[in-house]
């Protein structure tokens, strides 16, 4: 169930529930179009879709939700139906950042697409130096910057230093602008002037040769993730205990942490759409803040629970600087309050559609949508 079949005239694609970002991408490619997606190859585009749908193109053409124009549905009464905005809208409503796994198993998806063109890609990346100014002024860039610029805010330290010996932070930056590299280099200009940065990448390339320059493959093993929402350029003093926290990551051995804080670009055509107008809630922000720890399990048991105790006490610290909620597609185990998190004002109307369409509650799982309230 991978395939992908681009309607030309309509403006369309219809996906299989099985397909991957990777098949997406090479059924794509022939039409020069595209329908905003995620950056990992492996990824699903089902679960992409149903949970909201993050990408580097999402400030410029939306969601992934926000892009999906119906979607064929098995329920649990065993019918097959279609979810548009003219047939079932309560439930097209609902799975449009609340159906994986909820509502019914999703055997087809068909997008709105849009014609793609030569694009402009950036990669920074910094050691040591004035963090706090560099966090700063990259997430102003974004925040302050045009609907066509997307980009991932990476920090870390070496992780397997112990907790008594903090280091100087990595931080590096990537992203897509859907523009000429000139601009892209004026929009750099007051983040280097802060500091240069040690290795830079500024280029104009073919859109799916960019979108290859920044695909980033899911890390195997096991990991464990907390995640929130940032309004406007996160205040110094969130800055400041976020760079705290990340020098005290008791590190994993056997794992070197990809990154233990991202930042991701947010809002613009995001938040173009109401709170209430799909069941994904989180028009209101303009960075997406995510912490995590992940580790192979060979490693020490002791560390790996330091490493989950420190997660914990992370997020608990960041709570003053965010907003509130937390992304249903960053699924955490241990949130509080997870249906107001994930869902917000929504939850009350979500119970209601499944009441509706699953009442006996068959689709069910730890953080799965109730049947009452």
């Amino acid at each position: 169930m991978r395939t992908v079949s681009v309607d030309p005239a309509a403006g369309t694609v219809t996906v299989a529930g099985g397909a991957s970002n990777t098949d997406v991408g090479a059924g794509l490619q022939p039409h020069d179009v595209y329908f905003p997606g995620g950056r990992c190859p492996t990824v699903g585009v089902s679960g992409l879709t149903l949970g909201g749908g993050w990408g580097m193109s999402c400030r410029h053409l939306g969601m992934t939700c926000d892009n999906l124009l119906a979607t064929d549905v098995v329920t649990a009464g065993g019918e097959i139906v279609t979810a548009s905005a003219t047939e079932h809208p309560d439930l097209f409503w609902a799975v449009r950042g609340a159906g994986g796994g909820n509502f019914g198993v999703h055997t087809s998806f068909t997008y709105k697409v849009a014609p793609v063109r030569d694009v402009s890609v950036f990669s920074l990346s910094w050691s040591g130096g004035d963090t706090a100014a560099l966090v700063d002024g990259i997430m102003r860039m974004q925040v302050a910057g045009p609907r066509e610029l997307g980009l991932r805010l990476n920090l870390r330290s070496p992780s397997r230093l112990p907790r008594s010996q903090p280091a100087a932070l990595n931080v590096d930056t990537v992203g897509l602008y859907w523009g000429a590299p000139a601009e892209m280099e004026a929009l750099l200009a007051p983040v280097e002037q802060i500091q240069a940065a040690d290795a830079r990448t500024v280029a104009s390339q073919s859109f799916w040769a960019a979108r290859e320059f920044l695909s980033a493959t899911t890390p195997l093993g096991t990991y464990a993730v907390k995640s929130g929402f940032v309004r406007g350029p996160m205040a110094s003093a969130g800055i400041t205990t976020m760079l705290e926290w990340i020098t005290t990551m008791p590190g994993v051995p056997s794992r070197e942490q990809e990154g233990p804080t991202v930042l991701y670009g947010w809002g613009a055509k995001v938040n173009d759409v109401a709170p209430d107008a799909t069941a994904f809630v989180h028009r209101n922000a303009d960075l997406l803040f995510k912490c995590e720890a992940i580790w192979a399990p060979e490693d020490d048991p002791n560390l790996i629970a330091d490493n989950l105790d420190w997660l914990e006490g992370y997020h608990a610290a960041m709570q003053p600087h965010l907003s509130g909620g937390a992304y249903q597609n960053f699924p955490d185990r241990t949130q509080a309050d997870w249906p107001h998190a994930y869902y917000g004002e929504n939850f009350p109307r979500l119970v209601e559609v499944k009441q509706t369409w699953d009442p006996d509650n068959l689709f069910r799982f730890p953080q799965s949508i109730p049947v009452t309230l």
